[in-house]
Protein backbone atom coordinates (compact mmCIF):
# COMPACT_ATOMS: atom_id res chain seq x y z
CA UNK A 1 0.00 0.00 0.00
CA UNK A 2 2.96 2.45 0.99
CA UNK A 3 4.60 2.12 -2.63
CA UNK A 4 1.19 2.26 -4.32
CA UNK A 5 0.57 5.60 -2.53
CA UNK A 6 4.35 6.79 -3.23
CA UNK A 7 3.90 6.06 -6.77
CA UNK A 8 0.50 8.13 -6.86
CA UNK A 9 2.33 11.05 -5.17
CA UNK A 10 4.90 11.12 -8.06
CA UNK A 11 1.75 10.86 -10.61
CA UNK A 12 -0.23 13.53 -8.58
CA UNK A 13 -1.41 16.64 -10.84
CA UNK A 14 -3.73 18.46 -8.75
CA UNK A 15 -2.98 21.34 -5.95
CA UNK A 16 -4.29 19.44 -3.43
CA UNK A 17 -4.61 15.69 -3.25
CA UNK A 18 -6.42 13.13 -0.93
CA UNK A 19 -5.70 9.68 0.11
CA UNK A 20 -9.10 7.68 -1.49
CA UNK A 21 -10.32 4.02 -0.47
CA UNK A 22 -13.01 2.08 -2.22
CA UNK A 23 -15.20 2.31 0.31
CA UNK A 24 -15.30 5.85 0.82
CA UNK A 25 -17.88 8.42 0.04
CA UNK A 26 -17.29 12.23 -0.61
CA UNK A 27 -19.70 15.35 -0.79
CA UNK A 28 -19.07 18.54 -2.51
CA UNK A 29 -19.47 20.34 0.53
CA UNK A 30 -16.40 18.70 2.48
CA UNK A 31 -14.45 19.12 -0.51
CA UNK A 32 -15.44 22.97 -0.26
CA UNK A 33 -14.17 23.25 2.98
CA UNK A 34 -10.76 20.80 2.41
CA UNK A 35 -10.03 24.11 -0.44
CA UNK A 36 -11.13 26.72 1.79
CA UNK A 37 -8.99 25.51 4.61
CA UNK A 38 -5.92 25.40 2.71
CA UNK A 39 -6.75 28.87 1.41
CA UNK A 40 -6.79 30.43 4.79
CA UNK A 41 -4.01 28.55 6.52
CA UNK A 42 -1.58 27.34 3.67
CA UNK A 43 -1.19 24.19 5.58
CA UNK A 44 1.49 21.72 3.69
CA UNK A 45 -0.26 18.71 4.89
CA UNK A 46 -3.98 18.94 6.65
CA UNK A 47 -5.67 16.55 8.57
CA UNK A 48 -9.78 15.89 8.80
CA UNK A 49 -12.56 14.33 10.22
CA UNK A 50 -14.21 11.18 9.05
CA UNK A 51 -17.89 11.15 9.21
CA UNK A 52 -19.80 7.63 9.69
CA UNK A 53 -22.74 6.11 8.47
CA UNK A 54 -26.03 7.33 9.55
CA UNK A 55 -26.83 5.71 13.29
CA UNK A 56 -23.04 5.35 13.92
CA UNK A 57 -21.03 6.44 16.43
CA UNK A 58 -17.65 8.96 15.88
CA UNK A 59 -15.56 7.16 13.60
CA UNK A 60 -12.82 8.43 16.85
CA UNK A 61 -12.33 11.17 19.39
CA UNK A 62 -11.21 14.07 17.48
CA UNK A 63 -10.02 17.34 18.72
CA UNK A 64 -12.73 20.22 18.84
CA UNK A 65 -10.71 23.01 17.91
CA UNK A 66 -8.02 23.33 15.28
CA UNK A 67 -4.55 23.37 15.46
CA UNK A 68 -0.91 23.35 14.41
CA UNK A 69 0.92 20.43 14.70
CA UNK A 70 4.03 20.24 16.73
CA UNK A 71 7.20 17.44 16.98
CA UNK A 72 6.59 15.08 20.01
CA UNK A 73 2.75 15.51 19.77
CA UNK A 74 0.41 12.61 19.03
CA UNK A 75 -1.82 12.58 16.55
CA UNK A 76 -2.62 9.10 14.46
CA UNK A 77 -5.20 9.68 11.46
CA UNK A 78 -6.28 7.31 9.11
CA UNK A 79 -5.09 8.00 5.42
CA UNK A 80 -8.64 9.07 4.17
CA UNK A 81 -8.65 11.64 6.67
CA UNK A 82 -4.77 13.26 5.19
CA UNK A 83 -4.93 16.17 2.44
CA UNK A 84 -2.08 17.88 1.02
CA UNK A 85 -0.05 19.79 -1.55
CA UNK A 86 1.65 17.13 -3.91
CA UNK A 87 3.68 19.81 -5.40
CA UNK A 88 4.83 20.76 -1.92
CA UNK A 89 5.82 17.13 -0.26
CA UNK A 90 6.99 15.44 -3.97
CA UNK A 91 10.50 14.90 -3.87
CA UNK A 92 11.13 15.86 -0.06
CA UNK A 93 8.25 13.09 1.82
CA UNK A 94 7.39 10.16 1.23
CA UNK A 95 5.40 6.78 2.94
CA UNK A 96 7.98 4.58 5.14
CA UNK A 97 7.69 1.80 2.88
CA UNK A 98 8.46 -1.09 5.84
CA UNK A 99 4.87 0.21 7.26
CA UNK A 100 1.20 -0.37 5.84
CA UNK A 101 -0.92 -3.35 4.08
CA UNK A 102 1.20 -5.91 2.69
CA UNK A 103 4.76 -5.62 4.90
CA UNK A 104 5.81 -7.29 7.99
CA UNK A 105 4.50 -4.03 10.21
CA UNK A 106 0.74 -4.03 8.59
CA UNK A 107 -0.19 -0.57 9.79
CA UNK A 108 0.31 2.82 11.14
CA UNK A 109 2.16 4.19 8.18
CA UNK A 110 -0.01 7.43 8.63
CA UNK A 111 2.00 7.82 12.15
CA UNK A 112 5.19 7.75 10.34
CA UNK A 113 4.35 10.05 7.46
CA UNK A 114 3.45 12.59 10.21
CA UNK A 115 6.09 12.27 12.14
CA UNK A 116 8.68 12.37 9.02
CA UNK A 117 6.95 15.52 7.83
CA UNK A 118 7.36 17.54 11.16
CA UNK A 119 10.95 16.55 11.21
CA UNK A 120 11.44 17.72 7.92
CA UNK A 121 9.66 20.72 8.81
CA UNK A 122 6.60 20.71 6.73
CA UNK A 123 3.67 23.22 7.94
CA UNK A 124 0.58 19.88 9.20
CA UNK A 125 -2.60 21.70 10.76
CA UNK A 126 -5.79 19.69 11.99
CA UNK A 127 -9.38 21.28 11.08
CA UNK A 128 -12.26 19.70 12.96
CA UNK A 129 -14.14 19.19 9.45
CA UNK A 130 -15.19 15.99 7.44
CA UNK A 131 -13.43 15.12 4.45
CA UNK A 132 -15.26 11.97 3.54
CA UNK A 133 -17.86 9.14 5.04
CA UNK A 134 -16.51 5.53 6.01
CA UNK A 135 -18.46 3.25 8.26
CA UNK A 136 -17.38 2.75 11.53
CA UNK A 137 -16.13 -0.47 11.63
CA UNK A 138 -12.84 -1.10 9.72
CA UNK A 139 -10.35 -3.67 9.28
CA UNK A 140 -8.07 -2.22 12.45
CA UNK A 141 -11.17 -1.56 14.56
CA UNK A 142 -12.43 -5.13 14.53
CA UNK A 143 -8.97 -6.67 15.45
CA UNK A 144 -8.77 -7.94 19.19
CA UNK A 145 -7.25 -5.82 22.12
CA UNK A 146 -2.82 -6.45 21.99
CA UNK A 147 -3.08 -8.70 19.19
CA UNK A 148 -0.12 -9.01 16.91
CA UNK A 149 -0.84 -6.57 15.03
CA UNK A 150 -0.78 -4.14 17.12
CA UNK A 151 1.93 -5.49 18.98
CA UNK A 152 4.60 -5.55 16.27
CA UNK A 153 3.78 -1.93 14.85
CA UNK A 154 3.83 -0.16 18.65
CA UNK A 155 7.26 -2.15 18.37
CA UNK A 156 8.06 -0.53 14.50
CA UNK A 157 7.38 3.10 16.13
CA UNK A 158 8.97 2.67 19.19
CA UNK A 159 12.49 1.64 16.72
CA UNK A 160 11.44 4.34 14.41
CA UNK A 161 11.44 7.16 16.87
CA UNK A 162 13.99 6.17 19.35
CA UNK A 163 16.81 4.21 17.00
CA UNK A 164 18.62 1.59 19.29
CA UNK A 165 17.33 2.62 22.45
CA UNK A 166 13.85 1.64 22.24
CA UNK A 167 15.41 -1.95 22.81
CA UNK A 168 14.95 -0.61 26.75
CA UNK A 169 12.05 1.38 26.59
CA UNK A 170 9.97 -1.56 24.96
CA UNK A 171 10.85 -3.55 28.33
CA UNK A 172 9.15 -0.60 30.60
CA UNK A 173 6.40 -0.39 28.16
CA UNK A 174 5.45 -3.71 28.43
CA UNK A 175 5.84 -3.89 31.90
CA UNK A 176 3.68 -1.04 31.88
CA UNK A 177 1.36 -2.79 30.15
CA UNK A 178 1.15 -6.08 31.88
CA UNK A 179 -1.91 -5.46 34.00
CA UNK A 180 -3.89 -4.69 31.14
CA UNK A 181 -2.45 -7.28 28.97
CA UNK A 182 -3.17 -9.87 31.59
CA UNK A 183 -7.00 -8.59 32.10
CA UNK A 184 -7.44 -8.94 28.15
CA UNK A 185 -5.58 -12.41 28.18
CA UNK A 186 -2.72 -11.77 26.57
CA UNK A 187 0.96 -13.48 27.29
CA UNK A 188 3.18 -10.56 28.25
CA UNK A 189 5.99 -12.83 26.99
CA UNK A 190 4.45 -12.68 23.51
CA UNK A 191 3.72 -9.52 23.78
CA UNK A 192 7.12 -8.71 24.18
CA UNK A 193 8.32 -10.81 22.06
CA UNK A 194 5.63 -9.20 19.31
CA UNK A 195 7.03 -5.82 20.48
CA UNK A 196 10.55 -6.67 19.78
CA UNK A 197 10.05 -8.37 15.76
CA UNK A 198 8.21 -5.07 15.23
CA UNK A 199 11.57 -3.21 16.68
CA UNK A 200 14.04 -5.28 15.13
CA UNK A 201 12.64 -5.49 11.36
CA UNK A 202 12.56 -1.64 11.93
CA UNK A 203 16.61 -1.34 13.26
CA UNK A 204 17.89 -3.87 10.49
CA UNK A 205 15.66 -3.15 7.60
CA UNK A 206 17.04 -0.44 5.41
CA UNK A 207 13.87 1.85 4.34
CA UNK A 208 13.18 3.62 0.94
CA UNK A 209 14.52 7.13 -0.07
CA UNK A 210 14.15 10.27 1.96
CA UNK A 211 15.17 8.37 5.40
Amino acid sequence: VTRSRNVAISHATGEIALMADDDVRYKGVFLDRVIEAFGQFNPDIALFRIQTLPGEGPYKDYPAESYELTPGQYHDPSSIEIAFRPDVIRDRLNFDERFGLGTFVNTGEELVFLRDALKRGFHIRYFPEYVAIHPYLSTIKELPDFNRTMAVAMGAHYAHVYGWSAVLRIVRRAVLLTPELVRAQKNPLVFLFQLYSGSFHILFTRRNAFS
